[in-house]
């Protein structure tokens, strides 16, 4: 994940670095597929979502034993995601639940739901962040995300949620046939008053791995940096605001730590390590604490081998992709 506008800001006005902490210290970010239920089909979908109820989730009370098992370790913040989190049985009751537990509690969705009755629920728990994907202008999105009308309802929700005084941002997958409305993206965040624009690669999983023909090419990946360079040094320089991030692709920071000829500049270089995070994904499985986890200390459970978890051993921040469901009764949690 690279934050870019964070970026910008460090090369206009460079802070100290903060100490490095102890590897014992550091606590991931963790981002929680709750369910694999969604209202919508998209193209891109690396957990293959579907508006059917799907074996091998947790149980109410086994995703409460989860959150206390997070609150107990100290994830510093949360993110609930799916599938469509607001689809599963028991939302509510979850997030009400992570509320204390965590310092950050986000909310990943398609935005579609969000109105109403639901958007007060909503604003009701305290989210920080609500992320709600929108993958072009009108028609482009709703054929991306395979239902009619999805980008009227997912505009209905960020602007449901700016009336309630909650942070919004957009979340975009770049593919080849919807780059070219990334500046019109960008426009409707101004518009709408939206605080935080996140560019996502198109994840190699799932329907994003049968459809990965659509990917975007070099050529329209560098230009949707380009565009994003540019709009967030007008954020940086306090021109027109907007929180720019990117993820799943690390060669983003390379691109923002070129100096002249092509050569990298060492003060770039420290600066990005400062704005991004590396690393791998940590499987998720019901009974095994991500504590055991999390520092690589604790031998993995028979039938549980997997690079990701037996690599672990650095001391800062990963970032990652679990896959949906790595083993009967588990729902997925990415760490970051």
């Amino acid at each position: 994940m690279f934050r870019l506008t964070d970026y910008m800001q460090q090369l206009i006005t460079p802070t100290p670095p903060p100490r490095p902490r102890a590897a014992a210290t550091v606590r991931p970010v963790v981002i929680w597929n709750l369910t694999r239920r969604c209202n919508l089909r998209c193209r891109h979908c690396y957990t293959v979502s579907a508006d059917v109820d799907l074996p091998g989730e947790l149980s109410h009370d086994q995703a409460l034993a989860t959150l206390d098992d997070l609150g107990d370790f100290g994830v510093p913040a949360l993110i609930l995601s799916g599938g469509e989190p607001l689809d599963r049985f028991d939302f509510f009751d979850l997030a009400r639940a992570a509320r204390p537990k965590v310092r950050m509690l986000a909310l990943s969705t398609n935005g579609t739901k969000i109105h109403g009755q639901t958007a007060d629920r909503v604003a009701e728990i305290g989210f920080d962040y609500v992320g709600i994907s929108i993958d072009g202008i009108g028609a482009t999105n709703d054929w991306f995300r395979g239902v009619d009308g999805a980008f009227n309802d997912a505009v209905r929700g960020v602007r449901e949620c700016r009336a309630r005084g909650i942070k919004v941002g957009l979340r975009f997958t770049l593919t080849r046939d919807n780059a070219g409305q990334l500046p019109d993206l960008l426009r409707l965040c101004d518009d709408e008053g939206v605080d935080k624009f996140y560019l996502s690669h198109l994840v190699y999983a799932g329907r994003g791995d049968k459809n990965r023909g659509e990917d975007a090419v070099h050529d329209h990946t560098r230009a949707a940096l380009d565009t994003l360079i540019a709009r967030g040094w007008q954020a940086a320089t306090g021109q027109a605001p907007l929180d720019i991030v990117t993820g799943n692709n690390d060669a983003d920071a390379s691109t923002c730590c070129v100096g002249p000829n092509g050569t990298s500049t060492r003060p770039a270089w420290r600066i990005c390590a400062r704005t991004c995070k590396h690393g791998a994904a940590i499987p998720p499985a019901w009974g095994w604490p991500i504590s055991t986890r999390w520092g690589g200390s604790t031998p993995i459970p028979t039938g549980r081998t997997t690079p990701s978890a037996t690599s672990r051993r650095r001391g800062f921040p990963i970032c990652g992709r679990a896959t949906t469901r790595c083993w009967p009764s588990c729902a997925a949690v990415r760490a970051r």
